[in-house]
């Protein structure tokens, strides 16, 4: 009835009768009950609302609320109306900032400017949710946008967060195909797989009758990221009959796979690429081009989680480790030897062939992973998934989980299942008065014979069906009780399975009291710089070690080759070959040697001096560059070429280095999105902090209400995070002198921190 005396945009009389909290009370010249709210009574904060109370004054008509039957009006709007100008400032398409001002359940209200706000509904946020919108934004947080909707006279404005994602998206993947590739090397060549035992003696025995005349020239792709470990393989690979094409990332690997006609005979590929190697592999599936594929790993990898072991049990390629060079160019010139000597193009092989992991370190069922000191929650997850899993393979379990009973409530910490997941954690309270008591409260076995007793077991198959039933208490020291818990829905288990159970059990416990006791001692870890450079600098010496073992091995057979047939010494062909690997012998030297004094640096006790700081950010970048490539993050740097210099400690300044960086890269893991963190330098001669250092990823983005909250000791937004390296990040840069703090974030966008740091004496 209101609606039809009062229409949106018109202008009405409104005399103010109170004021609240809310704003402004009145009544309009018709009768309507009218509320002015705050934001709306001027472009600026009045300083009372106690002056408007007695006065009529004209207001434009916002909306009718039906509930509480009044008109919602605005007094600003009449000094001037932002939603005359929408449509010369904004069209469908145009990308937008904006400042999160409402929420109800399934949308949010976004100012984009005073005056302004836009809709956002939560179908327009990047995934598929039936969550309510205060679990993804909070007031006053800040969000990107794009428009895909505007009604003026409706002063409608809508946008969506996920159509620009998806744009922004698009636009990384059509930027990295896009980039301009070297010219590549004549050749091609595939990185292979360790045969078995048998195979390497045979292979031993005719490993000197290195001068048959091959049958046929091989096209070889070499994907690999390290110039060193490359030169070793190439080497390798020329001196047995191979043309080899050189890819230094997997995108220049992947358009030579499109390029290359005829295709490839084998394709070297290094797993810890940029983006995976499992990339390339899977457009090879796609594209079907029938090439040999090999594998090279490095070792250190396998043992943080069994990513890796599952994307390889579904696949049939040959596998190697950057470690184990012997078997690195024995299995290589297998390989070679096979496709020289057959007249017909080898197939690729999709399948998965066995024998080809049975080298891969893995987690061993009832033994602890070799080499782990200090694990992240992400590794004990992944090794206690391995138990279960491993245990419902030999018990035929159709699901095998650990749970937990705190504050009387039992729930799954961890689980392995086939079909669906056990629906346990929406059971009632009351699911504990079954056997789950003796297990978690009594610390009793629970093995079900093959007729339950249904007054024990009823409240588990009212939620689960099944025939078979094991339960095994896990002793640990922690508050809470844990069990095992094995479910069989087509038979019931055996003794045996029982006994495979309580050792599992054992190792659970185990793993768990070692998770306990590295938290405990995490503070001091998380302090630890080379505890967190640990593997970069593994994998950074792996390469260059065996690239170094590649070149001496082709030396040394080149020089037996001279012995053997003095004439070869005349070969331009042979000697430029010979040059070629003793310069890269002597380039591997070099890179070993500064490995060496950066390492040394990260622990030496050091004195203030003189920094360059566009030298050090370059070697901090370098040294995450392979945990970045691992999480498929795309590491950028920019600075102008003078900065003045800073007068500090190095290793302060790297820690900060490494804890911004390594923050912006786990946030990105955490959502598993692949994008850039570009890390820029600037300078401002007059500031009184003149030197800037943006770290700006591209990851879920932090509510404004946190952005002090963050640095606080043992705040974290991650799930395996210790709420360290901020805090740390931020009292370093203060004894720097300078400041640390969050200069912008958009949720689902990314965030940016800055470092403002002074200049040296």
């Amino acid at each position: 009835m209101f609606m039809n005396n009062y229409q949106i945009n018109s202008r009405v009389s409104v005399y103010i009768k109170q004021y609240s909290k809310a704003g402004l009370l009145g009544k309009v010249d018709k009768g309507a009950q009218a509320i002015i709210r705050q934001r709306e009574i001027a472009w600026c904060t009045p300083s009372s609302l106690e002056e408007f109370i007695g006065q009529t004054l004209q207001a434009v008509v916002l909306r009718y609320d039906s509930r509480q039957e009044r008109l919602e009006l605005s007094l600003r709007l009449i000094e001037r109306d932002p939603w005359k100008e929408v449509t010369a400032k904004y069209a469908v398409g145009n990308e937008i900032d904006g400042r999160i001002v409402g929420l109800i359940e399934k949308a949010a209200f976004v100012e984009i400017e005073p005056g302004i706000e836009a809709f956002l509904p939560i179908s327009e946020l990047p995934f598929a949710t039936q969550n309510r919108m205060e679990d993804f934004l909070w007031i006053h947080d800040y969000i990107r946008a794009s428009v895909v909707e505007i009604i003026p006279n409706q002063r409608r404005l809508r946008i969506s967060v996920k159509a620009l994602l998806a744009l922004r998206d698009r636009h990384i993947q059509r930027q990295l195909w896009a980039s301009q590739l070297e010219a590549p090397i004549e050749g091609s060549t595939l990185a292979e797989h360790l045969p078995n035992e048998i195979r390497l003696q045979l292979l031993r025995l005719g490993m000197n009758d290195d001068h048959v005349k091959p049958k046929r020239e091989l096209r070889a792709l070499l994907i690999e990221t390290d110039e060193i470990f490359a030169s070793g393989i190439e080497s390798l690979l020329r001196s047995n009959g191979c043309r080899v094409v050189l890819a230094k990332d997997s995108l220049a690997g992947l358009k030579q796979i499109q390029n290359q006609t005829p295709t490839f005979d084998i394709i070297i590929i290094d797993w810890n690429l940029k983006f995976s190697g499992y990339t390339v592999i899977q457009e090879l599936q796609r594209s079907k081009k029938e090439s040999r594929v090999a594998v090279i790993l490095d070792p250190v990898y396998c043992q943080q989680g069994l990513d890796i072991r599952n994307i390889m049990d579904g696949n049939d390629f040959d596998v190697f480790f950057k470690s184990d060079t012997e078997a690195l160019e024995i299995g290589i010139i297998s390989i070679l030897r096979e496709l020289q000597q057959s007249e017909i193009k080898i197939e690729s092989r999709l399948h998965h062939q066995p024998s080809s992991l049975d080298s891969l370190p893995s987690i061993q069922f009832f033994s602890a992973p070799a080499g782990e000191s200090s694990l992240s929650s992400q590794s004990y997850e992944s090794r206690l998934l391995a138990i279960l899993a491993q245990l419902k393979d030999i018990t035929h379990a159709t699901t095998v989980l650990v749970m937990r009973l705190d504050s009387g409530r039992p729930s799954p910490v961890i689980e392995a299942y086939s079909g669906k997941p056990p629906a346990l954690e929406k059971a009632s309270h009351e699911i504990i008065y079954s056997p789950l008591e003796d297990i978690l409260l009594r610390g009793e076995e629970v093995l079900m014979e093959a007729k339950p007793e249904s007054s024990r077991f009823d409240r588990l198959l009212a939620v689960l069906s099944f025939r078979g039933f094991i339960g095994i208490p896990i002793p640990t020291i922690e508050s809470a009780s844990y069990g095992l818990i094995l479910f069989n829905e087509n038979r019931s288990f055996i003794n045996q399975n029982q006994h495979q159970a309580r050792n599992a059990a054992h190792l659970i416990a185990q793993t768990l009291q070692e998770r306990r006791l590295i938290q405990a001692f995490e503070p001091w870890q998380a302090q630890n710089l080379i505890g967190q450079l640990s593997s970069s600098i593994i994998h950074e010496v792996n390469n260059k070690l065996g690239g170094i073992e590649l070149l001496i091995h082709r030396l040394q057979a080149r020089i037996k080759d001279i012995a053997r047939w003095p004439d070869k010494s005349q070969d331009a062909t042979f000697l430029k070959e010979f040059e070629d690997d003793i310069e890269g012998i002597s380039r591997a030297q070099h890179a070993a040697s500064e490995l060496r004094n950066w390492y040394l640096g990260l622990t030496a006790i050091d004195e203030p001096q003189s920094i360059d700081l566009r030298k050090l950010t370059r070697e901090m970048i370098r040294a995450l560059q392979s945990q970045a490539r691992e999480h498929n993050v795309i590491l950028n740097f920019k600075s102008p070429k003078r900065l003045p210099s800073i007068n500090a400690r190095p290793s302060q300044l790297r820690q900060v280095l490494v804890n911004l960086i390594l923050n912006a890269i786990q946030q990105m893991a955490e959502i598993k999105r692949t994008g850039n963190l570009n890390v820029e330098i600037s300078s401002l001669e007059e500031a009184d902090f003149p030197i800037y250092v943006r770290f700006n990823d591209q990851g879920p983005g932090i509510h404004q209400e946190l952005w002090e909250k963050i640095f606080d000791f043992g705040f974290t937004t991650k799930k395996s995070g210790a709420g360290l390296g901020l805090t740390i990040a931020r009292q370093a840069t203060a004894r720097l002198g300078g400041t640390l703090y969050v200069e912008s974030s958009h949720i689902f966008w990314g965030t940016c921190f800055l470092l403002k740091l002074p200049k040296g004496e």
